[in-house]
Order: structure tokens, then C-alpha cells, then sequence
């Protein structure tokens, strides 16, 4: 039978488990041996994982979103604007266009044939994309 100090005190695993190990906020069970702390909330290591996709943290960031801790990938995935040219997100500090419905980071927002940015420009739209002027009637 192994010992648990706890506040200075000794305390047989046994009477440990049974009287002062924190409950796991997943699972429910007792904590004997290893304890993570996030969010104010006890977890068995194990315990503490992506709300979307299940993977376990470990050393690894997470993001929290209306209280839940999501994986960079996942956060990424569901809760970020993206740039409908490039795919990538459209992060705080970033220049951006919003056009035709979506948004583009400000580099990204170029006439579909020739590339030329066309932020802060006129533009003409065929088939739901943007042309500047000069590819606007081809």
C-alpha cells in the first residue's frame, strides 16, 4: 500500500482515494496518481481531450470555445474565417476583403485571369468570380 501527502499530511492510497481525490470532470471517477488542471476543472490526463475529435492534449495547446477545449485543427476548422482563394485563415491583425459573399484576405482578392489585386477597385463578377475591367468582357 502506497502513502499520498496531501497538505502535509500522510494518507494511505485507500483512504486517499475515498475522502480527498478530486473527481475527474469527464469521467467522474477519482484521481489517484497523476492530476491535470485546466479550466478550473480536475481531468485524468487521459481524460482531458478535444471535444471534437477525441484527441487527447498531452503537452499540446488547446483552444476553448463556449467552454470546451478544441485542438488547434479543430478550432481552425470550425470556428475560424477562411479565405475563400486560398483556404487559409483569415487571422486578427490581417488585412481583408469581404466580396460576393465571401471573405478574402486582402491579397487574395485578385481578378481571376490576369491575378491583379483588386482590393479598394472596381470590379466586375461572371459566374459568381471576380475580373477587373480590362478581363471583364472575355
Amino acid at each position: 500500500v502506497g502513502f499520498v501527502e496531501e497538505k502535509s499530511q500522510l494518507y494511505c492510497e485507500d483512504c486517499y482515494g475515498r475522502y480527498l481525490a478530486p473527481d475527474c470532470e469527464k469521467c467522474k471517477r477519482k484521481i489517484i496518481g497523476n492530476c491535470l488542471k485546466a479550466m478550473g476543472k480536475n481531468f485524468h490526463p487521459e481524460c482531458f481531450a478535444c471535444a471534437y475529435c477525441g484527441k487527447i492534449f498531452a503537452n499540446s495547446p488547446f483552444y476553448l470555445e463556449d467552454g470546451l477545449p478544441y485542438c488547434e485543427e479543430d478550432w481552425n476548422e470550425l470556428f475560424t474565417t477562411k479565405c475563400i482563394s486560398c483556404g487559409f485563415p483569415i487571422e486578427a491583425g490581417d488585412r481583408w476583403v469581404e466580396a460576393l459573399n465571401n471573405n478574402y484576405h486582402s491579397q487574395c482578392f485578385n481578378c481571376t485571369l490576369c491575378k491583379k489585386n483588386l482590393e479598394g477597385q472596381s470590379f466586375f463578377v461572371k459566374a459568381g468570380k471576380p475580373f477587373c475591367k480590362s478581363h471583364a468582357r472575355g
